[in-house]
């Protein structure tokens, strides 16, 4: 068994913008929400799909400083060490992956969900990330079906 780990989802608000964007109040206004972004601290790193694809950084304690987010710490996540290898395994082979702009529009326009295997949005790569880590709330949720008001809602956000 690991020891306890550090999981940290952080939501960005629309309202807390220094600069208007448009791509942002979009999907803040699409998901009937404040919330535009969503990302996961996992350990040291912090793991997120954007405009740019998935990328994995490096923590830095300033991280948790912007005021542009909320952040929820997910208490008691404990792995066994098959199940922490899985995690990281899947880190890796994600990471460099495309953002998902064809679910974006296919559910917003047509409310049809399709898992892409390789492409992600902010909130279902998230959600995927919750399910390793066994987070009760979420094991059973369609990844590509959450959005970050989703996310907000079963943490508690509002």
């Amino acid at each position: 068994m690991t020891e306890n780990l550090r999981v940290i989802v952080a939501f960005a608000r629309v309202s807390r913008k220094k600069e208007f964007d448009i791509r942002s109040w979009i999907t803040a206004k699409w998901t009937n929400s404040d919330f535009y972004h969503v990302k996961i601290l996992i350990d040291n790193i912090w793991i997120q799909s954007t405009l740019g694809g998935v990328t994995v950084q490096e923590f830095k304690q300033e991280d948790l400083q912007n005021p542009e987010f909320d952040y929820v710490e997910i208490p008691d996540i404990y792995l066994t060490d098959n199940q922490y290898s899985q995690l990281k395994k899947f880190i890796k082979n994600v990471e460099g992956q495309d953002y998902d702009w064809m679910q974006i529009l296919l559910t917003h326009f047509i409310s049809l969900h399709i898992d892409h295997l390789s492409k992600w949005t902010c909130s279902e790569l998230v959600t995927k990330l919750l399910q390793l880590c066994y987070f009760e709330k979420v094991l059973f949720l369609r990844p590509e079906r959450v959005s970050p008001k989703d996310l907000a809602d079963i943490l508690g956000i509002s």
